[in-house]
């Protein structure tokens, strides 16, 4: 049970408190992690202005940003709070940029991967910015052909 477990990640948003369920999971199961960052905009608008300036400065940036996104998961992953499950959990970073829709693009990842189980971190956000923006892990919950699991924040 649980043995490829997927946490899609915001760069911005790292959670400690997923990452320690995430790593306590695997660890008791002898299962893997692979952290998703799929994004619908890695870069912003200024620097996507630069794809029509020079296709290759474009692609650079881009390459610069899914290095950052690398690193600081990276740095998470060596911090003392998950020094326990270093070297005990196999873990591996797939950054994927995707223009269309990050949601479709996590579930489809965890088919791919024949995830078991997808953890999902949840910040508090006002019910009228949710109805606003909609409810990106919602659509996840109920449309992913897998097992997820939520953890709230506070």
């Amino acid at each position: 049970m649980y043995q490829n477990i997927v946490i899609p990640i915001k760069p911005d948003h790292l959670s400690i408190k997923t990452f320690r369920h995430a790593f306590g999971l695997a660890a008791e199961t002898g299962g893997k992690i692979c952290v998703l960052h799929a994004s619908s905009k890695i870069l912003d608008d200024d620097q996507e202005v630069m794809l029509r300036v020079s296709l290759d400065k474009f692609h650079e940036e881009e390459n610069r940003v899914i290095q950052e996104i690398g690193n600081a998961v990276r740095a998470l992953l060596e911090s003392d709070e998950l020094a326990e499950f270093k070297d005990k959990v196999p873990c591996e970073i797939q950054v994927i940029p995707d223009r269309d829709n990050a949601q479709k693009t996590i579930v489809t990842f965890a088919n791919e991967q024949a995830a078991d189980l997808i953890i999902l971190s949840l910040r508090g956000r006002s019910p009228a910015l949710a109805l606003l923006l909609g409810n990106f892990k919602e659509w996840v919950i109920h449309s992913a052909a897998r097992l997820v699991l939520v953890v709230h924040e506070h």
